[in-house]
């Protein structure tokens, strides 16, 4: 059998500018997954209201962070995609969720080059209905249309040592000793959560159970992939925290907020923070941007003075070997 290895994330637009960032938008949220609103509501409220206000602004956030050669996140899910072929026989692919390459382009591929099945690798660490949920969603619609048996499924990684080991290893990098430690995870509503595990958000230490007991929560997922690295770091427990980003909308979302940890720290006496993006595998606009330009003017406002942000694995050399031997493995 010829497997072919098919790495979805998110996607991105192909152009820092509001003619690209705008189809982009509404492919992206458009989506069920990602606005479970009934779709004549959804369609909308998304092509007349979200995005004709939120493109201009979004294509301006990513002129602040494109790359000579293109998307950070697509130049960096190149570099892995790289690192990873180097380890294994058959093609790896790249295939968005949204935008291009998509993955429908990546089934193509591995149809064109002979392979036999597809194992989808989505690079989530943590697990969601809006990411992991529906790359798996689109796989299987694809995996019948171009004759595929059903796709194999990689699981999500939120503690895995592959992932946990090298990635400490480049935080460690970062740390002097004195600073404070928060790991900003991707965000998401409350709702979301709790339809995703049913129970969750109930008492206030539900996110401490062991991973192996979370199923579905990505809340728990996040929490716990931020123990582990603190374990790894030898953090003391008053040294870090965990926050979450990126809201959109007036809909309660995960907590606590990453911005407003950012603005509390300084009244609490740190000055110092590193900052720590989990959830993302590589670099893209809520890393570089969001955290990168926007959390630091936020935390010099309320008088921080040390602001350093901890790139993620993208092309790492150990990760992606680890990587690939799990990839084997499964």
């Amino acid at each position: 059998m010829k497997t072919a290895y098919i790495l979805s994330n998110i996607g991105t637009p192909e152009a820092p500018t509001k003619e690209a960032v705008g189809p982009y938008l509404t492919e992206f949220l458009t989506d069920p997954d990602v606005i479970p609103l009934p779709f004549l509501l959804r369609h909308l409220l998304v092509r007349g209201i979200i995005v004709p206000f939120r493109a201009p602004a979004s294509a301006a956030k990513y002129a602040q962070v494109w790359l000579p050669e293109g998307s950070p996140l697509l130049v960096n899910s190149k570099l892995l995609q790289k690192e990873l072929q180097a380890h294994l026989d058959g093609p790896v692919l790249l295939g968005m969720q949204f935008g291009n390459p998509s993955m429908e382009s990546a089934f193509q591929e591995a149809r064109a080059q002979g392979c036999d099945e597809i194992k989808l690798v989505p690079v989530y660490p943590q697990y969601a209905e809006a990411t992991t949920g529906s790359s798996v969603r689109k796989a299987t619609g694809l995996a019948k249309k171009y004759g595929f048996p059903p796709v194999k499924v990689f699981p999500s990684f939120a503690s895995a040592d592959f992932y946990i080991r090298p990635f400490a290893a480049t935080v460690k990098k970062h740390l002097h000793g004195n600073e404070h430690v928060l790991f900003s995870f991707h965000g998401l509503p409350e709702s979301q959560v709790k339809k995703g595990a049913p129970g969750c958000l109930t008492v206030a230490n539900c996110c401490d159970r062991p991973i192996e007991t979370l199923g579905k929560c990505y809340r728990a997922q996040s929490f716990a992939t931020a123990k582990a690295l603190a374990a790894a770091l030898g953090l003391s427990p008053e040294s870090w925290s965990v926050s979450f980003q990126s809201r959109l909308g007036r809909a309660k979302w995960i907590q606590p907020y990453t911005d407003d940890i950012l603005k509390s720290l300084p009244t609490r006496g740190v000055k110092r923070v590193v900052v720590v993006s989990p959830a993302f595998v590589s670099d893209c606009l809520e890393t570089l941007e969001e955290l990168g330009v926007e959390g630091k003017d936020v935390f010099f406002t309320a008088g921080g003075q040390s602001y350093e942000l901890v790139p993620c694995l993208n092309g790492d050399p150990g990760f992606a070997k680890g990587f690939a031997e799990r990839l084997r493995a499964h």
